[in-house]
């Protein structure tokens, strides 16, 4: 027994041994990642464009509006994909008088109106905020 012992610490000393002397490909990594790397220059960093605008003509600009003393719908009730708004059920992508239901979410509804590009929220606090399009 006490010669396995002794043979697996030869084997591990051996491996340690091993290690230690392929310091040369290390070594030339670590050269490699010291060396001095350049960048842009501050001018042609005030050069490059930003990827994440839109240039297209068609960009739309928003603009919020709250009405918290003017809203004629109040949304009374959400559940799951169905909303009751002025003691009415609608569901998602039913058309009402304002506009057509985009989305419905936890706490409120978004009514879009194509014609006019008039955005509205409608929430369960009884705020509404207005989102023009243009």
């Amino acid at each position: 027994m006490g010669n396995k012992i002794l043979i697996k610490i030869k084997i591990l000393l051996l491996f340690v041994v091993y290690l230690c002397a392929d310091t040369n490909s290390t070594d030339a990594i670590f050269d490699k990642i010291s060396a001095s790397r350049n960048g842009l220059s501050p001018m042609q960093l005030q050069n490059i464009k930003n990827p994440f605008l839109n240039t297209s003509n068609q960009q739309e600009t928003i603009q919020i509006i709250k009405n918290e003393n003017t809203q004629s719908h109040k949304l009374q009730a959400i559940i799951s994909n169905k909303v009751k708004i002025n003691n009415v059920w609608y569901g998602l992508n039913d058309e009402i008088d304002i506009g057509k239901i985009v989305k419905i979410s936890f706490s409120n509804v978004i009514i879009h109106n194509e014609k006019t590009g008039k955005v509205q929220i409608l929430n369960m606090a009884r705020n509404i905020a207005n989102v023009e399009t243009k």
